[in-house]
């Protein structure tokens, strides 16, 4: 069970910043990308030459939303003591460039109406590129703020920080890599094919708080659901499915970790990382798909 959720949590991509509806050229900045094949064509691509999953201690209250965060409505259905999971990544390619990701999933949700299947749903993450912010809220409803990551490789491993847009630090995690011999390499990635399969299916909901929004706001057809979902009444929450190479791979044990509990769930309830995390193989190659409306769940 841990692996699956580790694995799983890793391959929770996610990418950037959505914007729903049309807005002024005064509020926005330039975007390379909007208009481009490969932004309105899914599924979308993406390779890391780093990433990482982290079991996260329970969270036995729901996690509140960030002061100041309007019309991102609370998923309803939190399961109390479900574990979290914590993924970092450094991706090399992708349909917006190069950029480093941190999220957080706080645990599992039930909806009844959707099946008895727990989901799951990014609730906190962070990107060092505005271009990732905008595509993640206005295509899938992906939460993305902005940050500052600091990638140092050790002789054994690898040592993270990141720091909020005010210069906060609010994650530490100092890992060593922990190969494993090849037959429990392929046994444990059997594990994981079988709990999580080769996509994992997250359910967000849309976004309309002005971030990240583009002069072509409007004109983008990668944005299309996600602004329909928005303008539904009441609004339907966005499901989307990450596909991913799983190969390889090695644990990470965590010699270092540091979660402030105020800036991922709004709580002073401590987090904790687990000892031993997992560490993808390098340039792991995933895909992110279409955005789906999700009917079942209002």
């Amino acid at each position: 069970m841990y692996l699956k959720a580790v694995v799983g949590a890793v391959l929770l991509l996610a990418l950037a910043s959505r914007s729903l509806g049309a807005v002024t050229p005064a509020s926005a900045d330039t975007d390379p990308y909007v208009t481009t094949p490969r932004y309105n064509k899914f599924p979308w691509a993406f390779t890391a030459d780093y990433s990482f999953a982290f079991s996260v201690s329970p969270a036995w209250k729901q996690p509140s939303n960030p002061a100041g965060w309007s019309g991102l409505p609370v998923l309803p259905g939190f399961l109390p003591g479900s574990p979290g999971m914590l993924a970092l990544l450094r991706y090399t390619e992708s349909p917006i460039g190069e950029y480093s990701e941190l999220f957080y999933v706080p645990g599992s949700f039930v909806n009844p109406f959707c099946g008895e299947k727990p989901l799951s749903s990014i609730y906190r993450i962070w990107v060092d590129s505005k271009y990732s912010q905008r595509a993640g809220r206005n295509i899938w409803g992906i939460p993305k703020e902005l940050a500052t990551f600091d990638w140092k490789e050790t002789n054994s491993g690898m040592a993270v920080t990141v720091k909020d847009a005010a210069g906060k630090v609010f994650l530490r995690l100092n890992t060593t890599q922990f190969p494993l011999p090849d037959p429990l390499t392929t046994a444990a990635t059997s594990i994981a094919r079988h709990f999580v399969g080769d996509c994992l299916t997250t359910i967000q909901w849309p976004i309309d708080d002005l971030t990240g929004r583009s002069t072509l706001a409007g004109q983008v057809p990668a944005y299309k659901v996600a602004k329909q979902c928005y303008a539904a009444k009441p609004p339907l929450p966005i499901k989307l499915d990450v596909c991913f190479q799983l190969k390889g791979g090695v644990l990470a044990k965590v010699d270092a970790a540091f979660m402030d509990p105020v800036t991922f769930t709004g709580h002073k309830n401590k987090l904790l990382v687990a000892p031993l995390g997992y560490q993808l193989p390098m340039n792991m190659n995933a895909t992110l798909g279409q955005p789906i409306a999700v009917k079942c769940w209002v």
